[in-house]
């Protein structure tokens, strides 16, 4: 094995090789996308995305707060946030 348990070849992509500002940017990234999608959802009648909406705006606004404070452990608690949200 090869440093951080990887194979000869192996690239280093799994969740353990990249800092955490970076897998939150890429999760900010990825609820971004989302919440677009259920904005797209908020035209369509009888459905109430609202709620949701007002949690994943509430959810980046921490991450971002805590990137930009680079508090680690404020950073580790978004990611849970922003991954608890899925497509």
């Amino acid at each position: 094995m090869l440093g951080a348990g990887r194979m000869p070849g192996q690239t280093a992509m799994n969740e353990f090789d990249i800092s955490f500002p970076e897998r939150l940017s890429r999760e900010i990234a990825r609820v971004a996308a989302l919440r677009e999608r259920y904005q797209a959802m908020d035209r369509m009648p009888q459905v109430n995305v609202k709620p949701v909406i007002t949690l994943i705006d509430a959810a980046l606004e921490a991450a971002h707060k805590a990137i930009g404070e680079g508090d680690i452990a404020a950073q580790v608690v978004a990611i849970g946030a922003l991954e608890a949200f899925t497509k």
